[in-house]
């Protein structure tokens, strides 16, 4: 019998959990330390569709993995992961922070009033570096508030979390306009056609062009191109490149599906398209790339 090839485990609730599905307004919290130990430290690469995660690291050193790197990180350190996002943890025992896990619908209905440009284009945020020495502790003080609220049977409960939530962001926005660099930084206004575009592609890859994508948003592709060249430097097309680059390397780096698998995957019609595709713009072709 033909084995099963490795794919990248999805989890539409927490890490480890298979049979949670989270309405549409679902928040989490735990402190990181919770959890991990149940898994060894050890949390393999893997995605949530669907959710947001917010970390924040008071003490200790870990390993992060992405898609097509791992990095050495050191306490206090920041992330926020965006849905479908990969990654992955190696932690040391001393580690401790919090974890703020909830629904991309209810992160929208908070984003249009303070935008996380990084996080709204499915690229994840990693701060180590504050802008003062407070801010960590600031935003996992937050983010406790939040832990106590949720579980709590106050009057006012459903405003006092919105408004704990919209300090965090704005507190999470404020060190990364500071943090990011260049292009990374976030722009005043996100518009929300740029965020629906970026949905979009991670839900349709190959099989849509930047035209079907302006039309299903109700904007021309000039319009389009427009915002993207604007917000992000880069035409509609590139960014759809890019999408389809990065998804290709997750594959390629973390599964044993074969190279036509990932071409259906990403919704390519043809599997040498894909190559052809993958070694224009990376200058391999997509075997030579996962054996190096």
């Amino acid at each position: 019998m033909k084995a099963q090839p490795t794919a990248i485990k999805e989890y539409d609730g927490l890490y480890g959990d298979r049979n949670s599905r989270p309405e549409a307004d679902y928040l989490f919290s735990e402190r990181l330390e919770t959890r991990s130990p149940k898994f060894g430290w050890d949390i393999k690469p893997h995605s949530h569709p669907g959710l947001l995660q917010v970390f924040v690291i008071q003490s200790g050193d870990f390993e992060l993995f992405l898609a097509e790197e791992q990095q050495l990180i050191s306490a206090p350190c920041l992330l926020v992961i965006p849905s479908a996002a990969l990654h992955g943890f190696r932690f040391n025992e001393a580690v401790k922070g919090r974890i703020l896990t909830m629904k991309e619908t209810l992160y929208m209905t908070l984003s249009g009033e303070i935008p996380l440009g990084p996080v709204d284009e499915g690229r994840l945020i990693c701060i180590s570096r504050f802008t003062n020495s407070t801010a960590p502790g600031r935003i996992a003080e937050l983010m406790a508030i939040i832990d106590d609220e949720l579980v709590s049977h106050e009057t006012g409960k459903e405003l006092m979390l919105r408004i704990c939530l919209q300090q965090l962001f704005l507190l999470i926005r404020r060190q990364a306009e500071n943090a990011l660099p260049g292009k990374d930084q976030l722009v005043s206004s996100v518009p929300r056609v740029y965020r629906q575009f970026h949905q979009l592609i991670r839900q349709t890859g190959a099989k849509t062009s930047v035209a079907e994508v302006a039309a299903t948003l109700g904007v021309s592709t000039v319009h389009l191109n427009r915002i993207c060249n604007r917000i992000a430097g880069k035409s509609a097309g590139m960014l759809l490149q890019e999408y389809l680059i990065g998804e290709a390397k997750k594959y390629l780096s973390y599964t044993s599906y074969s190279i036509a698998e990932i071409a259906y995957r990403l919704h390519f019609d043809y599997p040498n398209y894909f190559a052809r595709f993958f070694r224009k713009h990376t200058g391999l072709s997509p075997s030579s790339y996962r054996s190096t």
